[in-house]
């Protein structure tokens, strides 16, 4: 707008004395009537105004193209994509400031002004003065809804309208829909720009470059980055972030594959790569159905030494993973940007709390035809993973690089399979450890564990298993026992073995002041291997419990607190953590490991510790060890299993617990389980009644305690809790071949043990929320009862055949929600139709049941079609499957007969085959029953369809066909 003085200066003009009449005319109109002039300086002062506001909407909207084509800027012609055209060259040559602190000015010219502000820019030059102007709103922010918005200050703590505009994002506070937040990215953010896509022998590469007028949002940003795309299999890719110009930590984990420049990538992939440069961004499609399963143009690629974000839009909320938390739902629910921080960390299981593991995976269900996908974050800083309503979701990580690896499956069972073989098959648990097990602390003397292994004698209940908590230590400390209190301890030891049990003892760190061993160092192995050898030679122990191995600490840091740097106090610390304080219950960020610094290699302390544990523990034993953990990380499963940790004697409690143990066979570590009974309050004797039947079905099958609460083994709550927990682990125990069986082709296939229903069932929508029943394999269907005083219970059945375990009653309707009874003394259990599981009769522990005949239970699908597998080894020596010292037979049952074939014969059954009972032959009537031309004897039930060929008396070692001849 002009000045007064200007406007005056335009009235008194002095009149020409030329005669021409363009001037006379122009004098007229400017000399007028007073009415005229005022008109006249009206429109000239409106349209100067005019002039001032469109100015600087201008430039904004050429410094937005120009950041969208910044290599127009040095006159180049870039593809943004793969299959993208040229960009456009507009040169600049106005001279103008942003409020950028990091835009700079170079010969007239904006240097390389990528950056992602879309405001107008804070001063604008005129003949007479300069005006600052505040960071405006980017003028597309209206484009995004609200359940679309990504988070543009992720500390909450910061989070102000001047630090949104300052980087350019959008500020727009709402309530609906919740928690979303009022600082957002505005379309097409970039943060990241680079040149040409390289072909590689692996796939792709490609450089990008952050404009040096790009916000920092906390510290040290990285100016360069290669991107690697490599196409590793038909089904899996890997995506590969990292500092050009500096090498940065990496996970050192050599099980996950990483090809070289000389590897040829996969040539027909499941997957296509779209790779924008302009800004950076990766768009990841299945070419089967052109569903998109990743784009991260949605902004907020953020590169800083101790920040890294990156967001992507996801295809569904039919999505399962990210741990270790404890949690209500095993899909997830929470999708209002509920952040889920992952960082090893002692917590008690509470709702949203990060807890002893880290594992930054997830499962998405991408359709309702079930394809579906799995991402693994390979990053083992302090993270946290924010789910959008969008849906979409962000990672951030303090450390690292980026580094995403994607598996296409299709279908849940194939991605879990595929996730499985990368990061390392489980490892193969001798049969003892699938007994059941008692422990507690609290115990506080040997006298007492007599006493209690006594009673759980005396009630005949099943018991493989007795541990030694730190009550058995001298001062707590590791490789010690107490002579006073635990006198005699080396053999009471010695007496369990001879009755056929064993003795798993616990490590931990002293309540004293020590040092952390460091278990990325080889020379610490050697050490441990040697603490661990010498000490069995005292106590004879069969296994090991690695506790607290988060680490846990009982004051933050150290005794002299932490050295106050950017390791102990980084610029932004995931706001999901617990903790207020990265070391909080654990040790300083800055001590050094082989690895590297703490503060990268925190959350693989447990998966460190436990390799040179298992190897330590099978030097002691000479036999297959058995190692559980309760910190554990992606590829832990190869080194042993995996305790939930310290949980509530609440029912709540134990319905949660079924969520962690499918989580952690979609994880890689199938051996798990809850605290039995719950580890913290005192159980109710209806409580541990119904957490003993469940806890059959844990893999892991544990009832421990803590101090200072009330016993809760099975005889301590009374006869019937006694009488109950006999039953259920009498079927555990006849059960015990189909599980070593899900165990053996976990160990070679990458299956899971314990499975939902959305695994076998991914395109049956219920199937999908299903979480208070789980399967044994593909065939058993576990269906407990999770609330107190209830003597029935609600199951889902989706569509198959399935039959009482008990009583071979065909369920009659299926994909439907069917009320069972469950008396007190009950489990629902059924078996599906289409498979054969082994059986044995059972016995007080695996010792003595491994000596009784065995059974098979045959359960007819719709064909009247079966076929199982059963695996057999002595159970405990190392290297039976590598050195093929097992015995693997096939069974194929079709309306008219059972076809047992030996397919591999290096093992020797000893225990014979008893009886064959079969669940759903379509027949009136069974004439008579073959094996091998032999007449057996038979039953056969005709209101319920089951045929029971008893008396066979058949060596184990040989194939058989069994005939039965109906009508």
């Amino acid at each position: 707008m002009a000045s007064q003085e200007d406007q005056h200066s335009l009235k008194q003009e002095p009149e020409p004395s030329s005669n021409n009449s363009t001037d006379q005319e122009a004098d007229v109109k400017v000399k007028g009537s007073k009415r005229n002039r005022k008109l006249f300086v009206g429109i000239i002062v409106t349209a100067l105004m005019l002039l001032a506001a469109v100015i600087p909407i201008t430039i904004t909207a050429f410094l937005r193209n120009q950041r969208q084509n910044p290599q127009s800027i040095q006159g180049q012609s870039t593809p943004n994509s793969l299959s993208s055209g040229n960009s456009t060259v507009i040169p600049i040559t106005s001279s103008i400031s942003t409020s950028s602190s990091n835009t700079q000015q170079t010969n007239g010219n904006i240097n390389t002004n990528n950056s992602p502000t879309s405001q107008r820019p804070s001063t604008t030059s005129t003949a007479r003065e300069s005006t600052r102007v505040k960071p405006t709103q980017p003028l597309t922010c209206n484009q995004i809804a609200g359940f679309q918005r990504f988070d543009c200050i992720a500390d909450i703590n910061q989070r102000s309208q001047s630090t949104c505009l300052a980087r350019g994002c959008c500020w727009n506070p709402i309530s609906e829909p919740k928690n979303a937040p009022p600082c957002y990215y505005p379309p097409n953010y970039g943060t990241f720009y680079g040149g040409q896509v390289q072909n590689v022998s692996y796939g792709q590469r490609v450089i990008v470059n952050r404009p040096s007028s790009q916000p920092v949002f906390y510290q040290s940003p990285v100016p360069s980055l290669q991107v690697d795309i490599q196409h590793q299999t038909e089904s899996r890719l890997r995506i590969k972030i990292t500092d050009r110009n500096n090498a940065r930590y990496q996970v050192p984990i050599q099980q996950f594959p990483n090809m070289k420049e000389n590897e040829p990538g996969n040539a027909n992939p499941m997957y296509h790569v779209e790779v924008n440069t302009s800004p950076f961004s990766i768009v990841i499609t299945r070419k089967s159905t052109g569903k998109v399963i990743m784009d991260t143009r949605v902004g907020g690629f953020i590169f800083e030494n101790q920040f890294l974000q990156i967001s992507s839009k996801l295809p569904s909320t039919w999505f399962y993973g990210l741990g270790e938390h404890e949690r209500q739902s095993y899909g997830h629910q929470n999708w209002n940007w509920h952040r889920w921080g992952m960082f090893a960390t002692d917590n008690l299981p509470d709702a949203n709390q990060n807890l002893y593991g880290v594992h930054p995976m997830y499962l998405n269900i991408e359709d309702n035809s079930g394809n579906a996908h799995a991402v693994l974050f390979i990053n083992s800083n302090a993270l946290e993973a924010v789910l959008t309503p969008s849906p979409g979701i962000t990672w951030r990580s303090i450390g690292g690089v980026i580094d995403l690896m994607i598996f296409l499956g299709p279908n849940p069972q194939d991605v879990v399979n595929q996730y499985i073989k990368t990061v390392g098959l489980p490892y193969f648990p001798p049969y003892w450890s699938l007994g059941f097990q008692l422990s507690r602390w609290g115990y506080n003397n040997l006298n007492r564990v007599k006493e209690v292994m006594n009673e759980m004698k005396g009630a005949e209940i099943p018991q493989d298993v007795q541990y030694g908590d730190i009550d058995y230590m001298k001062d707590r400390t590791d490789f010690t026992w107490d002579l006073s209190r635990f006198s005699g301890l080396p053999e009471f030891v010695h007496q369990l073995h001879a009755q056929g049990q064993k003795y798993v003892i616990v490590l931990i760190w002293s309540q004293s002041t020590c040092v952390y061993a460091d278990f990325t160092n080889p020379a610490t192995h050697s050490w441990w291997q040697d603490q661990i050898v010498n000490f069995h030679k005292n106590i004879s122990f069969d296994g090991l419990w690695l506790d607290m191995n988060e680490p846990s600490n009982f004051v933050s840091g150290s005794t002299t607190g932490c050295p106050q740097d950017n390791l102990n106090n980084p610029p932004y610390l995931p706001g999901a953590l617990s903790q207020s304080k990265i070391y909080e219950k654990t040790i300083c960020m800055n001590g050094k490991q082989t690895w590297g610094d703490h503060y990268n290699v925190h959350n693989l302390y447990g998966y460190s510790q436990m390799e040179p544990s298992m190897k330590a523990c099978g030097a002691a034993t000479n036999k297959r060890a058995m190692v559980i953990s309760r910190s554990t990380f992606p590829g832990a499963g190869r080194y042993g299993g995996h305790t939930l940790g310290d949980n509530w004697s609440a029912w709540q409690s134990m319905s949660n617990s079924i969520i962690g143990t499918l989580e952690f066979n979609m994880f890689g570590i199938p051996y798990v389980g809850a605290d039995i009974c719950g580890y913290s309050g005192n159980a109710t004797a209806s409580l541990c009644n119904r957490w003993m039947q469940l806890g059959a079905f844990y893999t892991l099958s544990r009832n421990h305690n803590s101090d200072g609460n009330t016993p809760q083994h099975p005889p301590a709550l009374g006869q019937e809790n006694a009488a109950n927990a006999r039953k259920v682990l009498m079927t555990r125990y006849t059960l015990l071949p189909y599980l070593y069986t899900l165990f053996y082709q976990a160990h070679t296939q990458g299956t899971t043990v314990i499975r939902s229903l959305m695994l076998e069932f991914p395109t049956d929508m219920t199937a999908r929320t299903i979480d208070k029943q789980f399967l044994w394999g593909s065939a058993l269907l576990i269906t407990p009862v999770l609330t107190d005083n209830a003597i029935s219970v609600t199951g889902y059945f989706p569509q198959s055949r399935w039959f009482d375990y008990y009583t071979g009653q065909e369920i009659t309707q299926v994909k439907k929600y069917i009320e069972l009874e469950a008396p007190t003394d009950h489990i629902n259990l059924h078996v599906r139709g289409g498979y054969i599981l082994p059986q044995q009769m059972p016995a007080n522990n695996t010792i003595y049941a491994r000596k009784n005949q065995y059974s098979l239970m045959v359960a007819m699908d719709d064909s009247e079609q079966a076929s199982g597998i059963a695996f057999y080894d002595d159970g405990e020596s190392s290297g039976t499957i590598d050195d093929q010292q097992y015995t693997t037979i096939s069974y194929q049952a079709t309306s008219t007969e059972l076809r047992a074939t030996v397919s591999v014969k290096g093992y020797n059954i000893l225990p014979q085959l008893d009886y064959i009972l079969i669940y759903g032959i379509k027949a009136s009537r069974i004439i008579s029953c073959r094996l091998n031309n032999r007449y057996k004897s038979f039953t056969w039930d005709a209101s319920t369809r089951v045929l029971n060929v008893t008396k066979l008396n058949h060596d184990m070692n040989t194939d058989f066909v069994l005939q039965y001849d109906r009508r």
